[in-house]
């Protein structure tokens, strides 16, 4: 899955404006955004 140190870049990235998206499963939505914009919604697809 993801890496630990991505885990934690992005929880420092985001810590600032998002620290109650960091729990649970938008946590992983964050990482999987590279901290850029953490989702409320899982189903919202991932546009690279």
């Amino acid at each position: 899955m993801l890496q630990n140190c991505d885990l934690a870049r992005s929880h420092i990235a985001n810590a600032d404006f998002s620290g109650a998206n960091l729990i649970g499963a938008n946590f992983e939505n964050t990482v999987i955004n590279d901290g850029v914009r953490p989702l409320r919604n899982s189903s919202i697809p991932k546009v690279i």
